[in-house]
């Protein structure tokens, strides 16, 4: 059976060091026999803000507003997937806007579906990963990297940490250096680079074991841990929900 990691370059600048962390993550999970990947880069995408309409309570649907910006398809892309490594630059010790307008109206989304019946339950454990890249050695990485893991948790996902770090995500910065230089965070933070793929490995690695271990219990099992981890009947059924109103 394979499994699909999806990769979340959060930083509204195209091939910048965000970009190049995250490819390197999903390069190393590759090669963890089974597993396939996918790139989508948030630059260069309309996202609307949530605006707390509750819409999506009373429709009973992800978001009334999804088909008018990128939201339609990034539902279905992160529904459907196994995995997620989600990187970030930080933005004034905070996750940049775009990518806070995706968390919050997929995290919204699925709430509002929650609340109002339309779902039983929000338990995707799907198993996760976070990266951050700065301009400073100390430039807010831990912020943004917290937050990210945050997000994954109230998603219910399960969050692996790469190895021989002191914050629960990869870090990657300038380093200070006086030139900065988009892009090329291996040339002058290769411990970057480094963690990166021994953080997208892990996560393929424990992906396998949670699969596997979900279908050799899954007689013994709550139906929510069918639904939304073993199959993709129940992420179906709420990307079509609205869909005839």
């Amino acid at each position: 059976m394979g499994y699909k990691i999806l990769g979340i370059a959060g930083s509204p600048r195209r091939g910048g060091n965000t970009e190049v962390m995250v490819r390197a993550a999903l390069k190393s999970a590759e090669e963890v026999p089974g597993i396939e990947t996918e790139m989508i880069t948030l630059a260069g995408k309309k996202v609307m803000p949530c605006i707390g309409c509750f819409k999506c309570m009373e429709r009973q649907e992800l978001c009334i507003f999804k088909d008018k910006d990128y939201m339609a398809e990034f539902y279905e892309k992160w529904l459907m997937a196994d995995g997620i490594i989600i990187g970030s630059p930080v933005y004034h010790l905070a996750v940049p806007g775009i990518l806070k307008n995706v968390i919050d109206r997929l995290g919204e989304g699925i709430w509002g579906l929650k609340k109002s019946g339309a779902i039983d339950s929000n338990w995707f454990f799907k198993v996760g990963g976070v990266m951050t890249q700065g301009l400073a050695t100390f430039g807010g990485q831990e912020y943004v990297s917290q937050y990210l893991v945050n997000h994954l948790v109230l998603m219910n996902c399960l969050v692996v940490p790469p190895e021989n770090v002191t914050v629960p995500g990869v870090v990657g910065s300038f380093r200070d250096e006086s030139a900065f230089k988009p892009g090329m965070i291996e040339e002058y933070h290769p411990k970057a680079i480094e963690n990166a793929k021994i953080m997208g490995k892990r996560v393929a690695e424990v992906l396998k074991i949670v699969k596997s271990g979900v279908e050799n219990l899954k007689d013994e099992l709550p139906k929510e841990y069918l639904d939304y981890v073993l199959t993709k009947d129940g992420c179906e059924k709420i990307l079509n929900m609205g869909q005839n109103k």
